[in-house]
């Protein structure tokens, strides 16, 4: 039987749930951003320069770094915590920061799926129907996520009233953006296939 004062393995107020989810990120973010200089470093060396997904994955890369400094300040200000735990503009400067860095979060992914479809097109572009199913798929992802990052944008004018309730403006219904940020999730399952095919 289930026993409710039974302790919790690891308490969410406690500041070290941020440090794990920095320690992730910065982690991988390295990884990646060493990743992204080893393929110019290559391409240089071995091919005949760099092609068009060479410099997308740089730019998904910078937009990776903002979102990092992005994520840090939200940690700075308390994400992690228990939101009842948080002070009314801990609260704030949380959801501004996440507000801050959502359009980064879809645009990575777009630029990165583009690179690595415009790769996979030059590696396997001899079988037709693999091109296709590309070419389809990652226009069909891309136009998505741009609608993601059009309504992220629109759907409060001031942006500011994303965050911040007492300011004015006009905001659309926040079901809008809770479905079409469920979208991006939809689609993944073409992504996935590119590794299965």
């Amino acid at each position: 039987m289930f026993n409710s004062t039974r302790n919790v393995p690891f308490d969410l107020d406690d500041p070290r749930f941020s440090i794990w989810t920095l320690g992730v990120s910065w982690t991988l973010t390295p990884i990646a951003i060493m990743a992204v200089c080893a393929r110019f470093y290559l391409r240089k060396a071995l091919a005949y320069g760099w092609e068009s997904h060479d410099w997308l994955m740089l730019v998904a890369s910078i937009l990776q770094i903002f979102y990092q400094v992005g994520l840090t300040i939200m940690c700075r200000w308390g994400s992690g915590k228990a939101l009842q735990d948080l002070t009314t503009l801990e609260l704030m400067m949380v959801m501004k920061w996440s507000w801050v860095i959502a359009p980064a979060v879809h645009l990575i992914a777009i630029i990165a799926r583009l690179s690595i479809a415009i790769l996979l097109i030059h590696l396997f572009g001899a079988k037709r129907w693999f091109k296709g199913y590309l070419i389809i798929f990652t226009t069909i992802q891309s136009l998505v996520g741009l609608v993601v990052v059009i309504v992220a944008l629109a759907q409060c004018q001031p942006y500011e009233l994303c965050w911040n309730p007492s300011a004015h403006g006009v905001r659309w219904n926040p079901k809008i953006y809770e479905w079409a940020a469920v979208v991006p999730i939809c689609k993944s399952w073409p992504f996935c296939s590119y590794v299965l095919d």
